[in-house]
């Protein structure tokens, strides 16, 4: 199957999923991820406001922010993808009705300089390469992450039928270190 037909497929299946479904796999998820070392050591941590049924960021963002851990969103803007500091009050609705901060008002960090970064995706293998959304927009953020000496732990959240074969990654495609499913 392609790439694109793999992505319909998934988005389509995830959207189908009833709302205890998505609470009940979102709560399991969220109890693995605050139960890891390098989540409980991180300073800086940024996390996606999910949609289309993903597994629900929002708990994990209140968690982090009760940890007194600073937040960063993930922020489109035009072909970049940019990361500005979150604060619960001001956030904004993207062209792709997600919430997000105002770029123009928000501190903005370099990746590199981030603990963690939380990364969406449609599929992922068992090698945890991933399927994004097919902009590769985390992939151009993130490419140059491997000439810094410290870059962040790379975390994706994901349903268990989000596991395909073989993502059948590019040079390009930036390979995660933990996916955590429920």
């Amino acid at each position: 199957m392609e790439k694109s037909e793999v992505r319909k497929v998934l988005r389509r299946q995830r959207v189908a999923l009833s709302a205890e479904q998505v609470q009940n796999a979102s709560n399991e998820v969220f109890k693995k991820f605050i139960c890891l070392d390098i989540v409980r050591h991180a300073k800086r941590v940024a996390v996606y406001m999910s949609n289309e049924n993903e597994i629900d960021t929002y708990p994990i963002i209140e968690w982090l922010s009760l940890q007194e851990k600073k937040i960063f969103l993930p922020v489109m803007v035009e072909r970049s993808l940019i990361f500005c500091a979150y604060r619960h009050r001001g956030l904004i609705r993207s062209k792709f009705n997600i919430l997000e901060p105002n770029p123009a008002t928000s501190v903005v960090i370099e990746p590199e300089m981030l603990d963690i970064l939380v990364v969406p995706l449609v599929a992922f293998d068992n090698n945890l390469c991933r399927l994004g959304r097919g902009g590769g927009y985390f992939d151009r953020a993130l490419a140059h992450l491997d000439q810094h000496e410290k870059k962040p732990y790379l975390v994706g959240l994901a349903y268990h039928m989000q596991r395909i074969a073989d993502c059948e990654p590019k040079s390009h495609d930036v390979k995660m270190d933990f996916i955590i499913t429920p």
